[in-house]
């Protein structure tokens, strides 16, 4: 398993959820070396993705654009937990509402992006104040259309990257 951003959830189906690319390894690695413990150093390296692989992983999109808000919920808070839709059945469907890409403050507090349950108790609900790039959001007029948060807004689908537009794949 390549190093992780997130810890490991137990029985969670989405492996290598969160991986750093080979140049963060080295960086991590060469931080890591001065402590002067082999073991920190090449515990990185521990199946370490080629380039040609993490560009075809990076490539395939924002995280967001894999994980839905219902996996969200479940990265963040655990297995047990699901979306609290509310009667949103569009947040079901994976869709957020076109101004909740990113976390507002009204009238001295936040208002959540949407809620996760609590092993499914929406009464005692966590509430989500990030979503991933890539999670899908609704038009402004409230239709399901193609456009994805990225950086706090809603907006149209882009390309990221082509991997063939690299050189040593």
């Amino acid at each position: 398993m390549y190093p992780s951003l997130f810890p490991p959830l137990d029985n969670f189906p989405y492996q290598n959820f969160g991986t750093f690319s080979e140049c963060s390894a080295d960086y991590i690695s060469s931080y890591l070396s001065q402590f002067n413990s082999e073991d920190l150093a090449t515990c990185l390296y521990t199946n370490r993705p080629t380039r040609k692989e993490f560009l075809n992983q990076f490539c395939q999109g924002l995280p967001g654009t894999k994980y839905g808000p219902d996996d969200q919920c479940k990265i963040f808070f655990g297995m047990n937990s699901s979306v609290c839709s509310s009667g949103n059945d569009k947040l079901l469907e994976g869709y957020v509402d076109y101004n909740r890409c990113r976390l507002e403050l009204k009238d001295g507090s936040y208002v959540r992006l949407f809620q996760c349950s609590n092993e499914g108790d929406c009464e005692n609900s966590y509430g989500v104040q990030d979503v991933f790039d890539g999670t899908r959001c609704l038009d402004e007029d409230g239709t399901m259309g193609d456009k994805y948060c990225y950086h706090g807004e809603c907006q149209e689908k882009y390309k990221i990257c082509n991997p063939e537009d690299y050189p040593g794949n």
